[in-house]
């Protein structure tokens, strides 16, 4: 009878290494799926990448055709002329401000924060939500940004 026992909590064991190997491959799953939806993104990005490419070295080969080697010299010029905008520089810090508000508790203990200090204010789930939004546009630079 001992050894059925024994056999019986061999096979408990064993089911519950296999419950708690599908709970892991459940989680892999999820997170694989993740980041199959990420690169599919981030490819989508880059797919107009190359077409921006070749427009630049279409310009540069007609430049160099049409106006010879003494135009190649305001290449960099155009190019850091055109990106040298005090708006664009709002972009990257909207993006740096959004990844540090998802990957902290920074977005979440500010709206905590707000709501426990406006609960009894009138409309005070709104108010705490321009206060939110105003904060995150202080602190990433772009006010337009926030209210997408």
């Amino acid at each position: 009878m001992s050894e059925i026992n024994e056999v019986q909590e061999l096979f408990a064991e064993v089911d519950a290494s296999i419950a708690s190997t599908e709970a892991v491959v459940e989680t892999f799953r999820r997170e694989l799926d993740s980041t199959g939806r990420s690169l599919e993104s981030a490819s989508a990005g880059v797919a107009g990448l190359d077409r921006a490419m070749g427009k630049g070295l279409r310009g540069a080969f007609d430049a160099l055709i049409f106006d010879g080697a003494r135009s190649l010299e305001l290449m960099p010029e155009i190019l850091f002329g055109s990106l040298n905008d005090f708006a664009l520089l709002s972009i990257p810090m909207f993006i740096i401000m959004g990844s540090s508000i998802a990957s902290t508790r920074a977005g979440a203990d500010l709206y905590e924060a707000l709501e426990r200090w406006l609960t009894r204010v009138p409309g005070g789930l709104v108010i705490s939500n321009l206060g939110a939004c105003a904060l995150f546009a202080a602190l990433s630079g772009s006010s337009p940004a926030t209210c997408a």
